[in-house]
């Protein structure tokens, strides 16, 4: 804004400011115009100003608001996704643990399968041995009597003896019934299990061992 000059009355003249004597002071109609003029300018321009401003400041607040909401809607698909996430998580654990529990009753059978076939194996070779032992036996008593073949008959009476007591334990393993291994008494082919003055239950002997 311009400098506007003021003058002063002095009688009939006009003074101008530094050279006046009261403090009655005036300012040219041309002046004033212009003055004037300029404030109203300035003051549009800041109505104009004002204006813009709260413009901004609207689209400021709608674009938060469209962001609030954007922002709402994304967190919700994110927290939709991680609970997704998470039942998938859930359900292959559920189904990896049927899995690992399947493939540990597996092993497990798998396991007593081999205790048993283990026992077993061990058995049979235990009765191995003893068959070897007593073929060992057996042909120890076969070439001794080879050798004793034709000499006096106290030496086969002896060899004799000896080969029975050999074949003895064979004899009793054979097909015994639960009378026989329990030494109970055999008449007529059966076993006698009650009491010598009581009625006189009988089993029937299954060894085959003894004639009727």
């Amino acid at each position: 804004m311009s400098e506007v000059k003021r003058y002063w009355v002095e009688s009939r003249m006009l003074v101008q400011e530094g050279w006046h004597h009261d403090d009655t002071e005036v300012v040219q109609a041309w002046a004033l115009d212009r003055v004037t003029a300029e404030r109203d300018a300035a003051l549009g321009r800041e109505a104009a100003l004002r204006e813009e401003l709260d413009e901004a400041q609207r689209v400021l607040s709608f674009s938060g608001n469209e962001a609030d909401a954007y922002s709402t809607a994304a967190l919700h698909e994110d927290l939709a996704s991680v609970n997704s996430d998470k039942e998938a998580y859930a359900q292959n654990a559920i189904d990896l643990r049927k899995r690992v529990d399947a493939l540990q009753a597996l092993l497990t059978a798998a396991d007593e399968e081999l205790d048993r076939a283990g026992g077993y194996y061990l058995n049979k070779n235990s009765e191995c041995l003893q068959l070897r032992k007593r073929a060992d036996a057996l042909e120890g008593l076969l070439r001794d009597w080879l050798k004793d073949f034709g000499r006096t008959h106290c030496g086969l009476q002896r060899l004799k003896e000896r080969t029975q007591a050999a074949l003895k334990p064979a004899d009793g393993q054979r097909n015994q019934c639960d009378g026989c291994q329990a030494g109970i008494p055999v008449v007529n082919g059966a076993h006698r299990m009650g009491k010598p003055d009581r009625y006189p239950d009988t089993m029937s002997c299954t060894a085959k061992l003894y004639q009727p």
